[in-house]
């Protein structure tokens, strides 16, 4: 079972490592978040408030009740200015900035194989990313990243757009599109790891900070 970071009658605060779905996905049976603390807390109707994508590890928030599932949703949804999401990011290259404050439209890229993949677009939808610098390293920085909007990628999207993907990135890193096939087919390999960065992204959901639940605190 993951970490419980923090826990009342209404939510459940963990840290879910990398490599774990937060929901079940595809045709075959996968260990999942949602199944676990559903199998682990039975008495309460366990349900996501959000998700990570499966290599980033930290944060996650899940409700024990429908109406604070709906709370926390709403808060998340509407970006009040109660809610910060903040995460930490492994760059690859050294940063010549301290402070990014970027605003660029993400939507679905045309020149691309790779069906998930988004990027920055002239029809996308507004996206605002402040990256803050937190440690330059001889050949990567670790940055700060804070969430102004909630688009699907939207870190990774913006730091490729900035020039500065993450390391270990198999969609947004700067490895070829036929490694990435490779890892799809194949799995990873030594090789691919060398061409990624990393063996996964190196994303990490450090703090979300949001107004608490009646009935509970957080």
């Amino acid at each position: 079972l993951p970490p419980i970071l923090y826990e009342d009658d209404r939510l459940l605060v963990i840290h879910k490592p990398p490599g774990l779905l937060a929901h079940p996905a595809g045709d075959k049976f996968a260990y999942a978040v949602i199944g676990l603390f559903k199998e682990a807390r039975p008495d309460f109707r366990i349900d996501l408030c959000h998700r990570l994508d499966r290599d980033t590890s930290g944060v996650m928030v899940l409700s024990k009740d429908p109406e604070a599932n709906t709370h926390v949703k709403a808060q998340l949804r509407e970006r009040s200015a109660h809610l910060r999401k903040t995460y930490l990011a492994l760059v690859r290259g050294t940063v010549d900035w301290d402070e990014q404050d970027v605003h660029a439209p993400i939507g679905d890229r045309q020149d691309t194989e790779i069906r998930l993949r988004r990027g920055v677009t002239d029809d996308g939808l507004p996206a605002r990313t402040v990256f803050t610098t937190v440690q330059r390293l001889q050949a990567h920085t670790l940055v700060q990243c804070t969430l102004h909007t909630g688009r699907t990628h939207q870190i990774r999207v913006h730091l490729e757009h900035t020039g500065f993907p993450i390391l270990g990135d198999k969609i947004y890193g700067s490895a070829p599109d036929e490694d990435y096939d490779r890892f799809v087919s194949e799995g990873l390999s030594d090789d691919l790891t060398v061409s990624f960065g990393a063996p996964r992204q190196l994303l990490h959901a450090a703090a979300l900070e949001f107004p608490a639940v009646r009935g509970g605190r957080l």
